[in-house]
């Protein structure tokens, strides 16, 4: 029973060493992280303290954010028009497609 325990334990270590070594990077930035790497710092980033900033915590000209400081204008926004509930056909498919056309 042991040896089977411990070949169980080296198959599944095995196969994670596999899987970490062959899984794609993640880029954040200029730092490049493995998949479990990346997985691991989204659970230890999880549980900390969010730091809200505002205009006063960066360095920039006031006249630079918000809507009057920004590099695009919005000329015009349009909204899509709803369409019909359309109809519904309880036919047989070969039916329902002689209906259709």
């Amino acid at each position: 029973m042991r040896k089977l325990l411990k070949l169980i334990i080296g198959v599944i270590s095995s196969i994670i060493l596999l899987m970490y070594l062959t899984l794609p990077f993640v880029k954040i930035g200029d730092d490049k992280y493995r998949v479990f790497e990346y997985i691991k710092y989204i659970f230890d980033t999880a549980n900390k303290e969010i730091q809200l900033w505002s205009a006063d915590d960066v360095e920039v000209k006031k006249e630079e954010l918000g809507l009057k400081g920004s590099p695009t204008k919005v000329k015009k926004t349009m909204t899509k028009e709803t369409k019909g509930a359309g109809e519904l056909i309880n036919e047989v498919p070969q039916e329902a497609v002689k209906y259709v056309l």
